[in-house]
């Protein structure tokens, strides 16, 4: 069975977007992963209905990319999403 999930990487609280495309997740996809930077507010998302993992979050992960790759960098945001693919 394949799985479906959306990742995103955002500085900010959960947002209207965000919030709409977790309601979009819910109904045709499997999971939402959140993937937090140094200035995300992490608090905002232990709640959310979302795989969420903050910087020390990915530290943790025996993957060596977490915590090779810049923080606050927009052009990275990327690689933080492609990173986080890695724990499926």
């Amino acid at each position: 069975m394949s799985r479906y999930v959306a990742v995103v990487t955002t500085i900010q609280r959960p947002t209207k977007s965000l919030i709409k495309l977790q309601e979009v997740v819910n109904k045709f996809m499997d999971k939402l992963i959140i993937v937090g930077d140094k200035k995300t507010p992490d608090q905002f998302f232990y709640d959310f209905p979302c795989d969420f993992y903050s910087l020390d979050d990915q530290h943790k992960f025996p993957f060596r990319l977490a915590k090779l790759l810049p923080v606050n960098q927009h052009r990275v945001s990327s690689c933080y999403e492609k990173w986080s693919r890695l724990h499926l």
